[in-house]
């Protein structure tokens, strides 16, 4: 009766959702010279012989234990996939006391190893240090948001840090081509102006055969081994999430992780969910997803029509109330356009957004990890390629100044 009421309870914690697993002292001993006893005579016996088998049942019967729990993870995962719902959370709640003894210097230790991280932008690593959180970074069409953000993971890949760029829009091809290209310009800016070694051009052949385009394939290869390319499409938060979550498990320090962009990650839940409603969900389960993983996430977000030719605000960001209080960092890229007096002018805007190498003001409007501020670059938006400029220059009530 035992064994039969023991089996039932096994089937019924597997069948609640918990790894069981059940084993037998009598059964173990069989065949060993030993009568089969049950735990309280082998007790009475010899306890020290109790406790070793009791070891050695719970050691042999650890791994079924783990496959099991895989394996109602990956259930879980799967339900939540299929039916767009949110997985059971507990509330935490620690006392300081809790908190002081068992979590806060392993906090410490887990963060403190970002505190060198770089961006590769001097302008950038200046003002602020690169700490995990949920970034946005937000721009007009044509400032180069994509070109920015992917410029910005090939310079940390680089540095050894483990990035994933999860591409909406952009193919592998379009986005390496620009590397290949911004690479080349900078090595060789009269070369690749003379022969307008454009992303465009390559994909189309240009140099195809030549020893500089070989050379610098190889040697982006051998720099590149920890970038990473996820070609999307249809995908929803949720399949996007659960797919990244087993490249996060295969790294020692949590990766840097891009979405280009947020208006384009289609919405599987709740179709009578208001445009500004999905982009709400999206920034919160991504905002769960960066805690959860201590993940550096950067999401890509188009700007409002009605704030185009206007500076750069909290108001410039689509839906701006999920974006303005969900992320710790908040960047805005734009064309510098200012008149002679240097007031923001729409006309210089635009006369700037036309130029071959674009003057950009970088603005970071919100930084949970230190000051806000502002920077400059020159955008050579032919050649894929943000360079940090020298003169820095402020904005201060709506002037820009010298």
């Amino acid at each position: 009766s035992g064994k039969t009421n023991g089996l039932k309870l096994v089937s019924e914690l597997q069948t609640a959702g918990y790894p069981a697993e059940l084993f037998f002292l009598s059964e173990q001993m069989a065949g060993e010279g030993n009568p089969k006893v049950d735990a309280n005579d082998l007790l009475q016996r010899n306890a020290e012989e109790l406790v070793r088998r009791l070891l050695d049942g719970l050691e042999k019967n650890t791994k079924k234990l783990e496959e099991q729990r895989e394996e109602l993870k990956a259930t879980q995962r799967q339900r939540v996939r299929e039916n767009g719902e949110e997985e059971e959370k507990g509330m935490a709640i620690s006392s300081f006391t809790e908190y002081f003894e068992e979590e806060f210097f392993r906090d410490i230790d887990r963060t403190a190893k970002y505190s060198t991280r770089k961006t590769g932008f001097e302008n950038i690593d200046a003002k602020q240090v690169f700490m995990p959180g949920l970034y946005v970074l937000g721009a007009l069409p044509g400032s180069g948001k994509t070109t920015f953000a992917w410029q910005l993971l090939n310079q940390l890949s680089g540095r050894g840090e483990m990035c994933i760029y999860c591409s909406f829009e952009m193919s592998k091809a379009e986005l390496f081509t620009k590397s290949m290209v911004r690479e080349l310009y900078k090595k060789n800016r009269e070369l690749s102006e003379r022969l307008k070694l454009t992303s465009v051009n390559i994909r189309c052949g240009a140099m195809r055969d030549s020893r500089e385009l070989k050379e610098q394939a190889a040697e982006f290869a051998k720099s590149t081994t920890n970038l990473r390319v996820a070609e999307l499409s249809n995908t929803s938060v949720t399949e996007l999430i659960e797919g990244l979550k087993p490249l996060i498990e295969e790294t020692d320090k949590s990766p840097i992780i891009c979405v280009d962009y947020l208006q384009i990650i289609p919405s599987k839940g709740n179709k009578a969910l208001s445009a500004k409603e999905k982009i709400d969900e999206v920034m919160l389960r991504l905002k769960d997803f960066q805690r959860e993983t201590q993940t550096t996430v950067i999401v890509i977000s188009a700007f409002n029509r009605e704030n185009y030719w206007q500076p750069v605000s909290f108001s410039s960001f689509k839906e701006s109330g999920a974006i303005e209080y969900s992320s710790d960092v908040i960047w805005g890229l734009e064309n510098y356009g200012v008149d002679a007096a240097g007031k923001f002018d729409k006309g210089e805007m635009v006369k700037t957004s036309k130029a071959k190498v674009r003057e950009i003001k970088f603005s970071c409007l919100k930084n949970r990890n230190g000051g806000v501020y502002e920077t400059f670059f020159r955008y050579h938006a032919m050649y894929d390629y943000f360079e940090v400029k020298e003169q820095e220059k402020k904005y201060e009530c709506g002037r820009y100044e010298h």
